[in-house]
């Protein structure tokens, strides 16, 4: 299974999932699918893409999606929100209304959504599982984690902010207390840590941040620290970057 990060951060988000027979599932929708498409070997191998909240840096391009005949798959919540803020312009048979909790299926790739922690009006991450690789959770923009899973072979988290560096950058005046509050909806280095030291990481190979801060992370810092009490492989991803799952 190849990972291909098309974009993280809050300039947009895109990220691709894709099989060794080509079998592709999207996750956001922040991308214009002009950009993203030059990424998938086969557009008609594509099943979906899932969204996790309203934000337009998750959701700018999909209407470019759905013009592609690509299904988005996301809460009730998500959906009217994006339908009340007027970001849906037609198409409507191509939004796909999920419950959390609740497995579906993308071709070959089983998703259960599971609830997250943010400023959206319900906001999901994904506990994705194909025969290739096993099973994934994917969580970004939520202060934390609650749900417990067994048998992850990855995990694609956010790592948004240190907490220090954060309010280091408060007193100095380099950001407000607007900024210093909102990012308390997005996952600390601190959480992430406390969170993977509970988890259950018997059959995890790999860890993979997103959506980092440009300005409130240090990325050595946190890899380092995530190695040293996980004892995982961590990789800080990057723009147009692909990785072997």
């Amino acid at each position: 299974m190849i990972l291909k990060v098309i974009s993280t951060g809050s300039k947009g988000n895109a990220y691709i999932l894709q099989a060794a027979d080509g079998e592709t599932l999207l996750i956001e929708a922040g991308v214009a699918m002009s950009i993203v498409g030059r990424h998938i070997k086969d557009m008609k191998m594509v099943r979906g893409c899932l969204i996790t909240h309203e934000h337009i840096d998750h959701t700018s391009a999909i209407n470019s999606y759905t013009r592609m005949a690509i299904d988005l798959y996301m809460t009730q919540g998500t959906f009217y929100a994006l339908k009340s803020g007027d970001k849906i312009t037609d198409r409507l048979h191509r939004y796909h209304i999920r419950e959390t909790l609740k497995p579906f299926s993308c071709g070959k790739y089983q998703v259960i959504p599971f609830p997250t922690k943010h400023d959206a009006a319900q906001p999901v991450g994904y506990l994705i599982q194909h025969p290739e690789c096993g099973k994934i959770v994917f969580a970004t923009d939520t202060a934390s984690i609650s749900c417990q899973f067994k048998g992850v072979g990855h995990w694609i988290v956010e790592c948004n902010y240190m907490e220090a560096v954060l309010h280091d950058r408060l007193c100095q005046g380099a950001i407000t207390k607007a900024q210093y509050d909102k990012s308390h909806t997005h996952m600390c280095l601190h959480d992430l840590v406390n969170y993977l030291s509970t988890a259950d990481l018997s059959q995890t190979k790999g860890i993979y941040l997103i959506h980092l801060s440009d300005g409130n992370s240090d990325e050595a810092i946190m890899k380092r620290v995530i190695e040293e009490r996980t004892g995982i492989r961590c990789k800080v991803t990057a723009n147009k970057k692909k990785y072997v799952l």
